[in-house]
C-alpha cells in the first residue's frame, strides 16, 4: 500500500487510483462492446449481400441451400448469448 518511497499513500490517493481503474476498465469494455456491435453490422450486412446473390444462383442451381444459411445460423447463436457487462458510461462516477 505504500509508494516507491515506503510513505503510505492517503485515503483519498487511493480512492483516487481506484477511481481511474474503474474508469479505464468501463472505457475499455465500452470500446469492446463498440467494436463487437460494428462486427455485428458488418455481418448482417454480408449476410444481406450473399442472400441476395443466393437468391440470384439458387433459382439457377434448382433449390441448392445457399451459405448464407451457415452464416445467418452464427449470427443467431451469437444473439443468444447476453452481451458482456451491459455497463454504460454513464452513473459510474458516483464516487468524487
Amino acid at each position: 500500500m505504500g509508494n516507491a518511497l515506503g510513505t503510505k499513500k492517503t485515503l483519498r490517493e487511493q480512492l483516487r487510483e481506484n477511481k481511474r481503474e474503474i474508469n479505464r476498465a468501463v472505457r475499455q469494455l465500452d470500446r469492446e462492446r463498440t467494436n463487437l456491435q460494428l462486427q455485428e453490422k458488418k455481418l448482417i450486412l454480408e449476410i444481406k449481400k450473399m442472400a441476395k446473390e443466393g437468391a440470384n444462383r439458387q433459382r439457377q442451381d434448382h433449390g441448392q441451400r445457399p451459405s448464407t444459411h451457415a452464416t445467418a445460423r452464427d449470427q443467431v447463436l451469437h444473439d443468444a448469448v447476453p452481451a458482456a457487462g451491459g455497463f454504460a458510461a454513464t452513473g459510474h462516477g458516483a464516487v468524487s
